[in-house]
């Protein structure tokens, strides 16, 4: 490539009778001959190798030694994939490259290149160290519509370049243009697609390697259940080479109950919720039977239009045993566990009968009153057994079915009272664990007892109420309260007191709360203490 020389002005064109390529018929069958060989050139020769072929018709039509043919990039740079096949043998410039950056342009073609139009010098060029001598030159950028789009360059002939030689390439470089803008975009376009093929091979390499090296089960199905995808851990899995299971149904290798119940998951997978998970049971070819968890994908184009199905299984016999095992222990245990509340239950009810056996036998009131103090609180426990051997929680009871048992079962043990005193109760939806329900049970039934025997002499009418709630702090509260004789002094509390409120208060303590008594309207009672589920661990007593 040259630097810049001086243009020759533009005369008019000469007449010659012989064309440069030795055709006398006339000029325009020597332009389609020479345009017939260039369209041909482009459709048969190639790759990068059609431009040296169109640069060779060039310099034998305008007699010319070197020359140049090249294109402009999308970057805008110049590309001469077509210098003079020797001239990088002659030349002796460091760093060549058929890429010439737009900054670099330079001399009478790059003049051509940035004004869109023709440069003609039969002058001297200056050339750099090293570069082949230039001492004529003609240069035409390639246009197709209104874009520059490539340079045709030829120079170093025996005799200066005309204005007809000018007209000549120009002629050429307008033929070309058209022919080489559609054969840039093919090229950019194949270019575009190779990479893209390339990306895509590149990226179904990575996808088998990484579904190949997975222990997980993957295979693919179409709609109507045909396997077109299996690997290698799923053909070890199942004992059968991937051509014996693609192309074939998946329906071949399962039960019919379980291929009806994969097909109706399937088909529940849409494009707004395309995954979804499913069991199903398999016969190993040892004859065992294994259990495979799905997990199902049901792809889905750009469009919504449905694609396959990829699905990833994994192995889950072991947990399913381990699961079948821990259910069997697990009914075992409450089998084991209520029969130990029944049988809890039947001996403090063989207990409470000999209470009640020994107490017929005594003649002392107090030792009476005793005895069956004793046997109620007995059958008060016994109450919480039987609660728990009836219900299928062995671990938390029901206060309120329990304390109505409580109730009924004390209204019976003073049924003397029955015509004149009525316990009701209000009690909320709670659950308790079974260590606070039996001293919250014997805390009840000592209250009630205590309100049968001191709150109503005599024939006195009245109403014991047992209210139990939840405080929205989660704390528990119990209140037993009669509207009995009550006192406005602390006397009949002193009067009630014993063994039977004294174990009341050791409760309390052991359940972690407080309790308050008032005697002024009665007597009232108001149990508090922590819920087990929101409460900190309380220490137990010894």
């Amino acid at each position: 490539m040259t630097d810049h020389v001086d243009n020759q002005p533009r005369g008019d064109r000469q007449n010659a009778e012989v064309d440069a390529v030795g055709f006398h018929p006339g000029e325009v069958e020597w332009e389609l001959a020479i345009h017939n060989r260039i369209a041909e050139s482009f459709l048969t020769t190639p790759g990068d190798e059609m431009y040296a072929v169109v640069l060779d018709i060039v310099l034998e039509a305008l007699d010319s030694r070197h020359g140049i043919f090249g294109h402009l990039d999308s970057a805008g740079d110049l590309v001469v994939p077509s210098l003079t096949r020797e001239i990088f043998d002659e030349c002796r410039v460091t760093d060549k490259s058929i890429v010439f950056p737009r900054s670099s342009w330079g001399g009478i073609w790059g003049e051509a290149l940035l004004h869109g139009t023709s440069v003609l010098s039969n002058s001297q060029g200056t050339v750099p160290d090293g570069h082949i001598p230039i001492d004529r030159a003609l240069f035409v950028p390639i246009i197709d519509g209104r874009e520059v789009i490539g340079l045709l360059g030829v120079a170093n002939r025996a005799t200066d370049f005309s204005e007809r030689d000018r007209t000549m390439l120009e002629t050429i470089a307008r033929h070309v243009g058209p022919i080489l803008h559609a054969r840039l975009e093919r090229d950019e376009k194949e270019l575009e697609r190779s990479r893209v093929e390339s990306e895509l091979r590149d990226s179904e390499r990575r996808y088998r390697a990484i579904v190949e090296q997975q222990t997980e089960l993957v295979l693919r199905l179409t709609r109507d259940g045909t396997i077109t995808f299996v690997n290698d851990a799923l053909c070890t899995y199942s004992g059968m080479s991937r051509e014996a299971l693609i192309g074939e149904s998946f329906r071949r290798f399962v039960s019919e109950k379980m291929a009806d119940q994969t097909e109706w998951h399937l088909a529940k997978l849409t494009p707004a919720a395309p995954v979804g998970e499913n069991e199903i049971e398999w016969q190993a070819p040892d004859g065992s039977v294994r259990y495979i968890a799905w997990i199902n994908h049901a792809l889905y184009d750009d469009g919504g239009s449905f694609i396959e199905y990829q699905a990833v299984g994994r192995d889950v016999t072991d947990r399913r045993r381990a699961e079948e095992e821990l259910r069997e222990a697990l009914a075992e245990k409450e089998i084991l566990l209520r029969e130990i509340h029944h049988r809890v239950k039947n001996n403090m009810a063989v207990i409470s009968s000999l209470l009640n056996l020994q107490s017929d036998g005594v003649a002392d009131a107090v030792a009476i009153d005793v005895l069956r103090s004793m046997r109620d609180r007995i059958r008060t426990m016994a109450l919480v057994h039987d609660q728990l051997y009836r219900s299928g929680d062995f671990a938390n009871v029901d206060l309120a079915a329990y304390i109505g048992s409580v109730t009924d079962a004390l209204y019976q043990a003073h049924s003397s009272r029955a015509d004149n005193v009525a316990i009701r109760t209000e009690v909320a939806d709670v659950t308790m664990e079974i260590d606070d329900a039996i001293p919250c049970g014997l805390i009840l039934s000592e209250l009630i007892s205590n309100a049968f025997k001191h709150a109503f002499p005599g024939d006195r009418r009245g109403e014991i109420l047992v209210v139990l709630e939840e405080t929205p702090e989660g704390a528990i509260e119990l209140v037993v309260k009669d509207d009995g004789v009550g006192s406005s002094t602390n006397d009949a509390l002193r009067g009630r007191s014993g063994f039977g409120l004294e174990m009341v208060v050791l409760l309390v303590k052991q359940l972690g709360g407080a309790i308050e008594f008032s005697c002024r309207e009665g007597m009232e009672a108001i149990v508090r203490f922590p819920g087990r589920a929101r409460a900190p661990e309380r220490p137990r007593e010894p």
